[in-house]
């Protein structure tokens, strides 16, 4: 089931295809080459990079998304095949649904992303002492509070959460994680035939793609903790550029992490039905049950992302 993430972070490639592959080319460096059908994504990671315009078209052909990023690695744009219909149950049924069928996907999602960030703390150290209700929504505001506080000073330094133009390093790497999530998750969305652009939570006028975001939610705190494995593994080096104050800028440290992140989606592992699952994998089940649970009106057989499960090879 797995298939390559492929990261362009070098300036001056140039990428085509010839032969069924994808093809980099690369200024007094051999070429390299992979099999457009091995590659899920596609991500730019720098500006100085250019395509064919075949290239585009048999990557959009093969069900790729390509990510682009601007300077200091901030996610700006994907690109995109077609939307189209595959399950014509699903897809009516998504246009269609209910305000309760709606209400308890949501709740199931919302719950395994709350869930998810307590554990996470609870890795991490903490003894927790929080009593739920049974509203998603209340509860999910008032856990982030909670989290972010103690997940930032126990990795690394106080810090609060930037979303857009995020300027600290920590920041920044949870924003280049989560986009490389969501467009995992944006590339199953369009190949199992859903609206991206009709949401289960999130509104379209606050969202281009509200399904993405709301269906990014479970995976949060796996981003968060491959960013909190990555610090505490690299520690004293972390600890002296931020002493040094040099962290936010450090281009060296950001690569590092892109290259221990991507890793992390094939090395970590999720338990479902007794089997082990790698991260990247099991963004193609949880979407996948996502378009079952519309084409048959029934949410009770989701197969969401426990982060308790999860081992490392």
């Amino acid at each position: 089931m797995s298939h390559h993430v492929l990261t362009i972070n070098t300036a001056g490639v140039f990428l085509r295809v010839s032969r069924g592959f994808i093809v980099c080319q690369e200024k007094n460096n051999l070429d390299k080459k992979i099999p457009i059908s091995d590659v899920k994504t596609v991500i730019i990671s720098t500006p100085q990079v250019s395509f064919s315009n075949q290239c585009i078209s048999r990557m959009l052909e093969n069900n790729i998304v390509i990510l682009h990023c601007a300077e200091n690695y901030q996610p700006i744009g994907w690109t995109v095949g077609l939307e189209k219909v595959v399950r014509r149950e699903a897809f009516f049924n998504q246009i269609q649904a209910t305000g309760e069928f709606s209400d308890k996907l949501w709740n199931q999602i919302a719950f395994c992303k709350i869930h998810n960030q307590l554990d996470l703390l609870n890795d991490l150290g903490f003894e927790l002492n929080i009593q739920l209700s049974n509203n998603a929504d209340i509860e999910e505001a008032r856990v982030a509070r909670y989290y972010w506080e103690r997940y930032f000073g126990t990795i690394s330094r106080v810090l609060n959460r930037e979303r857009k133009n995020a300027s600290k390093f920590e920041n920044k790497a949870l924003n280049y994680g989560y986009a490389v999530i969501k467009t995992l998750i944006y590339r199953t969305i369009l190949i199992h035939g859903l609206l991206p652009a009709l949401g289960i939570k999130h509104k379209s006028r606050f969202h281009a793609h509200p399904l993405v975001y709301d269906l990014i939610e479970p995976f949060r705190a796996f981003v968060d903790l491959l960013l909190a494995h990555y610090i505490i593994q690299n520690k004293k080096q972390i600890d002296n550029l931020i002493a040094t104050e040099l962290i936010d800028e450090d281009e060296v440290i950001f690569a590092d992490w892109i290259k221990f992140f991507m890793s992390g989606l094939v090395e970590y592992k999720l338990k479902d039905n007794n089997l082990n699952y790698k991260i990247l994998d099991f963004v193609d089940m949880f979407v996948l049950s996502i378009m079952k649970a519309y084409e048959n009106l029934d949410s009770n057989s989701l197969r969401l992302p426990i982060l308790k499960t999860y081992s490392k090879s």
